[in-house]
């Protein structure tokens, strides 16, 4: 009995044809892109979190210099890719703008809301300018990892550079 019923329902829904005005779903359940507001159509969610990780180090650069950040024009954060070993002072060398290095940053945040007070939700160090080691690379790891909390910590290296 129930084959037969679920069989008259599906002819009932094919004759139906799909509604006018209704999103459609994609083969994982989710909504277009496309049809998502407040510009989720343009960036992903990875795309916002490695924007949040690259203000975090912005913010890391000013309050790791002794100046807070000085010269004549806004200082400048650049990644630094850990497996090329190279010191801060030598990649903001190299830039054709920002070429004098204040500081190191190597930063690291949890995904996720904090729970509990006293949890630790980040970590930093400050390796100074002319060290090639440690630290972490945003370069070599994947674009989903900026949403992975994974153990051992991985850090993002950023070097702090002005004018």
């Amino acid at each position: 009995m129930l084959p037969f019923k679920v069989a008259k329902l599906k002819a009932v829904l094919d004759k139906a044809g799909k509604p006018s005005g209704f999103a459609v779903l994609d083969s994982n359940g989710r909504l277009s892109q496309s049809l998502l507001e407040a510009g989720y159509d343009k960036y992903s969610l990875y795309d916002l979190g490695w924007q949040s990780l690259h203000m975090a180090a912005a913010a890391a650069c000013r309050g790791s210099t002794s100046s807070g950040g000085s010269g004549c024009c806004e200082n400048a954060v650049l990644v630094r890719n850990t497996a090329d070993k190279k010191t801060c002072s030598q990649i903001c060398v190299q830039n054709a703008k920002y070429k004098n290095c204040d500081a190191e940053v190597s930063i690291h945040g949890k995904t996720g809301k904090a729970t509990k007070n006293g949890e630790m939700i980040g970590a930093f160090y400050n390796y100074g300018c002319g060290h090639s080691g440690n630290g972490g690379s945003e370069v070599s790891r994947s674009v989903s990892d900026i949403t992975r909390f994974l153990d051992p910590y991985h850090y993002y290296s950023f070097c702090c550079c002005r004018k």
